[in-house]
């Protein structure tokens, strides 16, 4: 009778060791070259491969290309892709707004307000509408210079299940 013998390895994977990452700086698509880790060895029986433990986090910008334009008459403002609570969203905006323009924010109602110097209006190709409080696709004009969005911002994030479809060994 011969002896069993048990052979295991352990793989742990992170962004910087990958080999390909088709979608640059948010190292969410990524993929690893595993060396063989089974030997073709005329004694071993049978091999088998398992992953014991696994944590793949995926996570969502609250703002990402799909929702990051405020069309102005005044210009395009295009919101950097990221996490934002409602301070951190009304620095950045403020910081692209032209001399003038700057945008509030209501504790009690949650939502923001534009005021410029001048009259003004948000274009209907905005895609920020749902995270600001208003309706995309329609045109806001101001009101003395101001508009108060009518809805409550929703800084809540993308409403996500992810199944992941292949994990091969």
């Amino acid at each position: 009778m011969s002896n069993l013998i048990c052979d295991s390895h352990k793989i742990f994977l992170s962004p910087s060791g990958a080999i390909e990452n088709t979608n640059g700086t948010m190292n969410s698509n990524l993929a690893f070259s595993i060396i063989n880790p089974v030997v073709n060895n005329p004694n071993i029986v049978y091999a088998t491969v398992r992953v014991t433990h696994a944590e793949i986090p995926y996570s969502f910008y609250i703002i990402n290309s799909n929702n990051n334009l405020l069309s102005l008459s005044t210009g395009n403002i295009t919101i950097p892709v990221g996490n934002y609570n409602a301070n951190t969203l009304i620095t950045q905006l403020n910081s692209q707004f032209p001399t003038g323009m700057t945008i509030i924010f209501s504790t009690s109602t949650g939502k923001f307000t534009i005021i410029y110097s001048t009259s003004f209006s948000i274009s209907t190709t905005s895609t920020c509408g749902l995270l600001l409080g208003f309706t995309n696709g329609i045109q806001y004009d101001s009101s003395l210079n101001i508009i108060n969005m009518p809805y409550p911002c929703n800084l809540l994030g993308t409403k996500n299940i992810y199944k992941i479809n292949k994990l091969s060994i």
